[in-house]
C-alpha cells in the first residue's frame, strides 16, 4: 500500500501488486481535503518508484476510455494519460465466481448502490 500524507494527514492511497515485471495498480482512494496539492499524482509518482526497486519494469494502472467509449470514465482515463505511457489492449474481464453466495450479495449491493 502508498500513501500520501499532509501535515499528518492521509490524503490519498493505493494497492499496488507486483507481479513478475508488471506493478498493478488496483485500488485507490483520495481525500477531498487539500486537493490542490495533486496527492494521487504523488501516491503513483511513489508506487511507480517503489515497484522499479522491486523490479517492474511496467506499472499497469488499469483500464482507460479511448475515444468516445465509457464517457463517465473521461476523467480518471484523463489522469492516467498525464503519466504518459501508451495503451495496451487485453481481452475482455470475466467474474470467475468461486462463492456464489457472496458473489450474489455484492452484484446485488452493485445493483442497489446504482439506484440510490
Amino acid at each position: 500500500m502508498i500513501e500520501a500524507f499532509y501535515e499528518n494527514e492521509r490524503l490519498a492511497s493505493h494497492v499496488v501488486f507486483v507481479v513478475g515485471d508488471v506493478a498493478h495498480y488496483v485500488f485507490g482512494a483520495s481525500s477531498d481535503l487539500h486537493k490542490d496539492l495533486c496527492a494521487p499524482y504523488l501516491a503513483h509518482f511513489n508506487a511507480m518508484l517503489k515497484a522499479k526497486d522491486m523490479g517492474a519494469k511496467y506499472y499497469n494502472f488499469g483500464a482507460v476510455s479511448v475515444g468516445e467509449e465509457n464517457k463517465k470514465w473521461q476523467g480518471l482515463s484523463s489522469f492516467k494519460q498525464k503519466f504518459g505511457g501508451e495503451v495496451v489492449h487485453h481481452l475482455a474481464l470475466y467474474d470467475l465466481v468461486l462463492k456464489p453466495f457472496w458473489y450474489y450479495v455484492y452484484i446485488t449491493r452493485k445493483l442497489i448502490k446504482k439506484y440510490i
